[in-house]
Order: C-alpha cells, then structure tokens, then sequence
C-alpha cells in the first residue's frame, strides 16, 4: 500500500531505526532561509529544461533531491560497469564533483549562522520576565528548530534555534552573499560531427593524434578516443588546456574533416560539458528535394536556418536529429516537394540559456512556417 504522508514517517532509503525509536521527521516545517538559490532566472529554468528523467516536483523539493541520491549512493556498487557506460560515468564525475562543491557552500551556510547565532546569544543574554524565575540557560537555547534538508543532518545535528535578529553588533546571516560555486574545469573536448561517424572511417588513434599534433605544433594533443554515440573525444597534453584547444577549433576542423569526413560537409560542434537544453521542433517541414543532393545533406542545409531563425550562435549547438527512424528520415525527404510538403518533429540541442527560454516562449520559423518548441521529453520503456 502507498504511504500516505500524513499519516507515515519518511525515512531516507537503508537507515534502519530500532523499532522503539522516535521518529525522524523529514517533512517538518523549513524555519528560516539559511542560504537563497545560487541559480536564478533563465539560468534556472534551461536546468530544468534540460533534465531527462526525475519529473518536476521531485527537482523543485530539496528533500526529495538528497534522498534520491541517497539511493543511487546505495545502489551504485550493485551495478556491473560495462564498455558502454564509460560516457555515463565520466558525466557522472563531473556532476559529484559541481554537486560537492555546492553541497560544501551550503553546509558553510549553517556553520556560519551558528557562529553567529553564539555570538549574539553571548553578547545578549535573554532579559526575563520580572514575574518569572527562569532556570540559568546555555549560551545556546536548546530548542525543537527545523530539521535541515540534508538527510545525515537531520538525525545527528541539531539546527539553531532562531535566527539572530539584525543589530549593531550582529549582522544578518541571511544577508550573507555566497561565494561562487565553481564546476571542475573539463578534461576533455567532445568534437560533435552532426551527420555523426557511423557510417564514416576510423583512422588509427595514434594517426589521428599525430596529425592533430602536426597541424597544432607539438604537444597539444595526448590521445582520442571514440564515443558510443559515434563522435571523437580529444584529450589535451597535460601541459595544455581544454581552453586552448577551443581557440584553435579551425585548426581541429580543418585537420579532422579530411581524415573522418573526406566527402562530406558536415557541421562540427565542440562540447565541454555543461548543461544542454533539449528542445523539440514540432513539424517543421522538411526542405524540398533535389535529385542532386542527399538527405543527409538536404538535413544539414536545414541547420543554418535553424541557427538564423533562432537567432542562436553556432557554438552553441550541441546536437540536432528528426525524431524518426533513419529510413522514415529518408523517405520524408525524398518525397518533400513544392506542393507535396513532408514534416518531421526536430530534437534541437543547445548550450543558451537564453535562447532555449526564448524558443519556448515564441517557437521558431522554419521553411516559412511557424512551429511551436516545447521540452524534450524521452520515452520511458517498461522492462518486461
């Protein structure tokens, strides 16, 4: 039977209680603001934008958010590591590692509002009531305050008692600007080629890093690898920055095409990590044939309409696909004509913010018709 939360006791997944203990209370009022979001606006809404499995009121509660990562923390040495999770885990590093970091500034929050909680308490001993004898306190109230959202908090530290009124010899906790969070600098550059090497030759690692070191000077390049998805990935020498690679992406264009993409003219892209905002096109009409052409380059003709239209910087394109199988993609545009117009559903992924709040607001022309943009959603399949 569901738990109904009103009438059972959350508890975070694996901490097992003896059964005459109290009960932890992980709903209870949130008290006071101890420190306010470090991600605001558009910023914030891209984030949401972007993410692809846990549904929209668990991300917005806090609570909800530690606790499933608690489960994943549990569950995780569980889990075989095939060849085909490498990209997974790598994302899955950089993500720990921006998560402890805001973690650390929250926590410093706490410890902060403490030391002055103390502080005020110490300087300003409570006055009682002349009608009333009060028992001689601590310097610090023992009261019943919030629980705090992070979970081992919640049964091992108690929480302030209130929130030190604002004075001359006290300042506002709450007040309290929080220093930047900061990601870990990427390690790698991932080259996205939009037509995707599936299809296309995979020179020798060792040639294609020495043909990238010739063309850059030497030394700037370590190693490649090839993605699952059929994209490269570029380390940078250790005496190199990912920074520098991307000052010289022509450089890396220029020497790359010819070795993975003699004959075709696609588009590269190049990904540091970061957050993506995963957009759909809905029917956007596909451009008309031209027995001279592919559709495979009929598709990429499309892009730079796209990228005018909506008015975003080509940089910042991360990836783009119609939402269709390959030979449905084929099919619709072999028979796209004048007065027989096909269309298709476009996945459009890109690294703004801006942009991305903007397509959702206001759509996008494409082919003379205006299409409305919304959240890519991924369908969730059941295993049998």
């Amino acid at each position: 039977m569901a738990l109904d939360s009103d009438r059972h006791d959350a508890q975070p997944p694996g901490l097992d209680r003896a059964p005459d203990a109290q009960p932890i209370d992980l709903r209870s009022s949130r008290g006071a603001r101890i420190l306010a979001p470090t991600q605001t606006g558009n910023a914030h809404r891209a984030a949401l934008a972007a993410t692809t499995f846990l549904d929209e009121p668990t991300l917005r509660s806090l609570e909800d958010c530690c606790l499933a990562v608690h489960d994943i923390a549990l569950i995780a040495p569980s889990h075989a590591v095939h060849q085909k999770h490498e990209a997974f885990l790598s994302q899955l590093e950089t993500d720990v590692q921006a998560l402890a970091q805001w973690v650390q500034t929250a926590l410093a929050a706490f410890r902060d509002s403490r030391r002055a909680t103390s502080a005020r308490d110490s300087t300003q001993p409570p006055t009682a009531d002349p009608s009333t004898r009060l028992p001689s306190p601590p310097t610090t109230l023992p009261a019943s305050s919030p629980a705090p959202d992070d979970p081992a908090l919640r049964c091992n530290r108690p929480a302030p008692a209130r929130v030190p009124v604002h004075t001359e010899h006290t300042s506002q906790p709450g007040a309290r600007q929080p220093e930047r969070t900061t990601t870990a600098p990427p390690k790698h550059i991932v080259v996205r080629f939009l037509s995707s090497l599936r299809n296309q030759r995979r020179p020798h690692p060792a040639h294609v890093r020495d043909a990238l070191n010739k063309s850059l000077g030497p030394n700037w390049v370590s190693g490649i690898r090839y993605s699952r998805d059929d994209q490269i990935i570029l380390h940078p020498h250790t005496s190199r920055t990912v920074q520098q690679l991307l000052e010289r992406r022509r450089t890396i264009d220029q020497t790359l095409r010819p070795l993975l993409c003699p004959d075709d003219k696609t588009l590269l892209s190049f990904d540091v990590g970061g957050t993506w905002a995963k957009l759909v096109i809905h029917g956007a009409p596909m451009p008309v044939w031209n027995e001279e052409s592919t559709p495979q380059e009929r598709f990429l003709s499309l892009i730079p309409e796209l990228l005018t239209a909506g008015d975003i910087d080509r940089d910042s394109l991360r990836h783009t696909r119609l939402l269709c199988s390959r030979d449905e993609a084929e099919r619709r545009m072999r028979t796209c004509g004048r007065f027989s117009p096909q269309y298709a559903s476009v996945l459009f992924c890109i690294q703004d913010d801006d942009a991305a709040s903007r397509l959702l607001q206001r759509g996008i022309m494409v082919q003379g018709l205006h299409c409305r943009v919304s959240l890519f959603r991924p369908r969730r399949t059941t295993q049998s």
